[in-house]
């Protein structure tokens, strides 16, 4: 189980998070406030709110592991 989207697609079994796209546009965000002159105290801390689950189901069979159907369908994508 791994925490990024980009994972499952490099052969990983699955992830359950955010891509890694995302935080770096986030941090991009954050350090252009600090270069305006804000201070880095002072930025609210931002947790994400968009979780993905991503399966790899060639990577389940090649290590011999069932995965369910109903967390198959449970899931936002699954590569095969």
């Amino acid at each position: 189980m791994f925490a990024f989207r980009e994972v499952p697609d490099a052969g990983g079994l699955m992830s359950y998070g955010r891509k890694i796209s995302g935080m770096w546009r986030q941090s991009a965000k954050q350090i252009a406030r600090i270069l305006r002159g804000e201070k880095a105290g002072d930025l609210p801390i931002e947790q994400p709110t968009l979780f993905k689950l991503v399966i790899n189901r060639k990577s389940a069979n090649d290590l011999g592991v069932i995965i369910p159907h109903s967390l198959l369908r449970r899931a936002d994508a699954v590569v095969d």
